[in-house]
């Protein structure tokens, strides 16, 4: 079996599970790496409901972790909640300020609004902190 394949099956088993747990009340573990991949597929799908639950769940267990603080900030930019989504950004700022996924997060809230000018230079310092990181 090849390794992809092997990931795939993994990752698929991954989300039945995930899937279980909502569903039929399960109580699986999950760790952040999964919750995190788990939420990224959901996105990817455009699941937003699904993936906020996998957020929740993140939560619960890790409230401080900021990949996760960065995900409920996408998260939040996606139902239009930008305001709450840049105070968490800008918070997040303040504890990695190297992290370019914040910059690339904020870039894109800017771009959705038209500001072209602050999403450029979100995106310049994503770039510039993207080869330190």
């Amino acid at each position: 079996m090849q390794t992809d394949e092997l990931y795939d099956n993994e990752f698929k088993e991954l989300i039945k599970r995930f899937e279980s747990n909502v569903t039929e009340n399960a109580s699986y573990f999950f760790d952040t790496e999964d919750l995190l991949d788990i939420i990224d597929y959901y996105f990817s799908d455009n699941n937003i409901e699904m993936a906020r639950k996998a957020l929740d769940i993140g939560l619960s267990f890790s409230p401080e972790n900021t990949e996760l603080k960065l995900r409920e900030a996408q998260y939040l930019a996606n139902e239009n909640e930008t305001d709450k989504a840049m105070d968490l950004l800008e918070k997040l700022e303040a504890i990695e300020p190297n992290n370019p996924d914040i910059f690339f997060t904020k870039g894109t809230i800017y771009s959705v609004q038209n500001k072209s000018e602050q999403a450029i230079n979100e995106y310049n310092k994503a770039m510039v902190d993207a080869e330190d990181f």
